[in-house]
């Protein structure tokens, strides 16, 4: 089999670049984009191994990692320290910092596990994480140190490169199956669960060795129906979908057909025209520039990016992409003097050394500087900070059970619910202390608390979410004490589902609402609400934009005096608009069961004339969108002080209502 260079393969590539991109830019417009990185694997697969069995015996591991070094390494080196010298003045402190540690976990090869162990609740959005792309990465690194001698291995034994190949894809469907509803971020971020996507492209350079010539017209219909899975994976996969799992064998499977349809025929010929050829050449670097430009954009832009303007990213992606593969890849890619930049080969090994040391250097130097709040001088570093506080820092996010207020009270009130019950923790700690009340919140961060239901992750149920909301309800339907329930009913919908659950059900908005309305129903019941003291907040106010981000980039920026454009608060009335159905479903919960007390917190944020984000010390409320400061969580307790005492006030006792 000799190694001959597939024109169709380099084609291949920009079909596994461009939805990427596409997707990145606008979900909605390629909802299964990602699987671009899936077909990467594929490709990566199959000339690894190509490459390997052609040289066979004169096979060199020196040689096979001095290539893929200088294939990879060069240009991360320099997207990393680009990224870092272009977010100077774009990132605030925090995020400054988290992005110099990502940046030493990629130029490591470890940004796989660095972002499985980093992500918590609060920092989940992937556009605060300008090297998040740099995961897929940190796996196909990791696949080269072990494949090379595992393939070695095999060929000198009687299990053959054949059954080890095969062996391998099991073993990692395997792992597959056994995460996929424990741990589903393990399976998508490391390396045993991936392997079945590379050992698949590894049985196609198997397949030709035994098969040998083709019929055109084979190819042409092998080819086609790859074609039609790939459209469908595009089309047809979304974020809910559970990944990698079942579906993850359609864009394999699309990749592997094309890979093996591209060797004659139609799809050869289509795979290898110029415009795909050109794009696939140059897509490790489209890949390793376009999501730090995205994301860097959006955090100088504040506001989210026209149409226009995200026609201008991707414009600007390709371009850049371009400029790092003749500036950087393929100088260091071949090693001789490039056609395009010609330097002495003896250079560039020391070249490398050096981008690496001053990189990584600089990103030590912002980690441990805690990102170089100098860079900011007064006022801009208190904007700039992104370490606010949170209403309920008292209960960690990795618990579901704490205590607050007068802890060594008898008497005690449950606060239920996700991280909008835990905001009010801040508030109610003061409240209670003063009442003399121990406070005992039931909580599980992104878990809305309806009977019976659980959320669903990247398409995989959250036992996490099930067995907590669960417990609160069992815990709750032992005594009468009184409960302050809170939920973000309308963020939630998106992922909520039935707790037995194993596929995501699809319901309409409607249809949504009414489902939640019974499980609330049937979970009250549960916990006998209409005889115990029980307050419901409704849909929490929302400023819209996430304030603290928009005034840190405006004051890194020096354009402070924009704040009015592009800081402004929802008003009520737009509030009221968009979560009209979330405080319609607690209005008719109240209907059903009136011994309930309903507060709306919106009314305490604003009024006709516009709503207030910072209390009388100047001090911000809100820590995102939504969430509360501590001093948010204060001021909007205090409001509601004399409202939540009668609501709590144990002087009158509720009139025994028999259950229904």
């Amino acid at each position: 089999m000799a190694q001959s260079f597939r024109t169709d393969i380099e084609g291949l590539r920009a079909l596994a670049v461009l939805p990427i991109l596409v997707f990145h830019l606008e979900s909605t417009l390629c909802p299964g984009g990602f699987v671009g990185v899936d077909i990467f694997f594929v490709i990566s697969g199959y000339l690894i191994t190509r490459m390997i069995l052609v040289q066979g015996t004169t096979f060199s591991f020196r040689d096979f990692y001095k290539r893929r070094f200088f294939r990879l390494f060069p240009a991360l080196v320099a997207t990393t320290a680009i990224t870092l010298i272009a977010a100077w003045r774009l990132l605030g402190p925090e995020d400054y910092a988290a992005l110099a540690r990502s940046a030493l976990a990629a130029i490591f090869g470890v940004s796989n596990v660095y972002f499985l162990n980093s992500v918590d609740y609060f920092n989940a959005s992937s556009l605060s994480h300008p090297l998040l792309h740099t995961w897929s990465l940190g796996v196909e690194e990791q696949f080269y140190l072990f494949w090379p001698a595992l393939l070695i291995f095999a060929a000198r034994t009687k299990i053959g490169v054949v059954g080890t190949t095969i062996a391998a894809a099991l073993i990692s469907l395997l792992c597959l199956a056994y995460l996929q509803g424990r741990a589903p971020l393990v399976g998508f971020y490391l390396v045993p669960a991936r392997i079945f996507e590379f050992a698949t492209g590894a049985l196609i350079v198997l397949a030709e060795r035994n098969i040998g010539t083709v019929a055109r017209w084979v190819c042409n219909v092998v080819g086609a129906a790859g074609c039609i899975l790939l459209i469908g994976s595009l089309v047809y996969i979304d974020a809910n979908t559970p990944w990698p799992g079942g579906w993850t064998f359609l864009p394999v499977a699309a990749t592997a057909a094309l890979i093996f349809a591209g060797r004659g025929g139609l799809w050869r010929l289509v795979l290898s025209a110029y415009p795909l050829r050109l794009i696939g050449r140059y897509s490790y670097s489209i890949y390793l520039v376009h999501w730090p430009i995205i994301t860097l954009f959006r955090s100088a832009n504040v506001l989210d990016p026209s149409g226009l303007q995200l026609l201008m990213l991707g414009v600007a992606s390709l371009i850049a992409g371009a400029v790092l593969y003749v500036t950087v890849e393929v100088l260091f890619r071949y090693q001789q003097p490039s056609a395009v930049m010609s330097l002495p080969w003896r250079f560039v090994p020391r070249s490398v050394v050096t981008a690496v040391l001053v990189t990584v250097s600089g990103a030590v130097a912002i980690v441990t500087t805690e990102g170089m709040p100098h860079r900011l001088k007064g006022q801009r570093v208190q904007e700039a900070d992104n370490t606010l506080t949170y209403g309920g820092d008292l209960c960690g996010a990795k618990r579901g059970r704490c205590i607050f207020g007068d802890a060594s009270s008898g008497e005690i009130v449950y606060l239920i619910g996700d991280s909008t019950a835990t905001h009010l923790v801040a508030g109610l700690d003061s409240l209670f202390k003063e009442l003399k009340v121990k406070g005992v919140a039931l909580y599980g961060h992104g878990c809305l608390h309806a009977y019976g239901t659980t959320r669903f992750e990247k398409g995989v149920p959250n036992a996490v979410c099930r067995a907590r909301i669960a417990e609160a309800y069992e815990t709750l339907a032992k005594d009468r004490r009184p409960v302050i329930f809170s939920g973000d009913y309308a963020s939630s919908t998106s992922g909520v589902a039935p707790a037995d659950a194993t596929i995501q059900p699809r319901y309409t908005e409607t249809e949504l609402y009414a489902w939640l309305k019974s499980r609330f129903v049937e979970g009250f019941e549960k916990i006998d609400a209409q005889n115990r003291r029980m307050i419901v907040f409704k849909q929490a106010y929302s400023t819209g934009v996430d304030l603290p981000k928009c005034y840190a980039q405006l004051a890194l920026s020096g354009t402070k005096d924009q704040a009015a454009i592009k800081c402004v608060p929802m008003s009520l009335a737009q509030n009221q608009q968009h979560y009209a159905q979330a405080d319609q479903l607690i209005d008719k919960l109240r209907a059903e069961i009136p011994t309930i007390s309903v507060v709306d917190p919106k009314v305490v944020f604003c009024n006709t004339h516009g709503c207030s984000v910072r209390n009388e010390t100047n001090a911000l409320l809100f820590r995102d969108a939504a969430h509360l400061t501590k001093d948010g969580s204060e001021f909007l307790i205090r409001a509601l002080r004399s409202e939540l005492i009668e609501a709590l006030k144990p002087a009158h006792p509720l009139p025994k209502v028999p259950r229904l």
